[in-house]
């Protein structure tokens, strides 16, 4: 008999383009993200990565999605469609935290803030209120053992839980993703990583969210 050939986890990981935060008639400019570290930490991340185990992890990177509550739908809803991923990680940008925040869950309803185009959700809700639709969805991950793993290799003080995903486009993605799994039968293990800008209290670059990011990839292929 031959050596028995490597697992291979599929794991897709999104990212965010740029995006406006609206007001009313005025323009938040200090939450706008002009240049979007959920998907520039992506760019530096591998298409491929390996575990100690000999696992494989084909990793599918798919930055830039449009800030918008339908487009989102439409994008979220095709990317989990294109296949039976292992699991996907959502990125998406939080200028007032200084730290990567590993999201617990998702809420379906009061989204009321206008998207990047100017457009709200419509009724404030990601679906609405149906049999297979939850009020929210909690990650099958467990955020707080993914937290310690992190602080043991060297990033205490740099990441947290959150249980408030900001009922804005990142915890509708997060929202439309869970959904997605679970009608699927839950094969597939969803989580949502809300990261800083550059620079910040912690001095954040680019490179150095994709080096914790990919930490996280490697953790979450281990729990599949």
């Amino acid at each position: 008999m031959g050596d028995a050939q490597p697992r291979t986890v599929h794991i897709l990981i999104t990212g965010f383009g740029p995006f406006t935060v609206r007001r009313g008639q005025d323009i938040d400019n200090s939450n706008s993200v002009p240049v979007n570290p959920s998907s520039e930490l992506i760019r530096f991340l591998p298409d491929t990565l390996a575990l100690p185990s000999g696992t494989m992890i084909q990793l599918t990177r798919v930055p830039d999605l449009h800030v918008s509550y339908e487009g989102l739908k439409k994008d979220v809803e095709r990317l989990y469609a294109e296949r039976g991923w292992d699991a996907v990680i959502h990125c998406g940008a939080a200028s007032r935290r200084p730290q990567i925040c590993v999201e617990l869950l998702a809420r379906r309803f009061a989204y009321q803030l206008p998207d990047t185009d100017g457009n709200f959700a419509s009724a404030q809700e990601v679906y609405p209120a149906a049999e297979d639709t939850k009020e929210r969805y909690d990650t099958l991950f467990d955020g707080s053992a993914l937290v310690a793993q992190l602080e043991a290799q060297g990033w205490k003080g740099r990441v947290r839980t959150s249980d408030n995903a900001g009922l804005y486009l990142c915890e509708w993605t997060y929202y439309i993703g869970l959904r997605q799994a679970a009608l699927k039968g839950g094969h597939t293990k969803v989580l949502f990583l809300h990261v800083p800008v550059e620079g910040g209290e912690l001095e954040w670059t680019h490179e150095g969210m994709a080096s914790c990011v990919e930490a996280v990839v490697k953790w979450c292929a281990g729990q599949v």
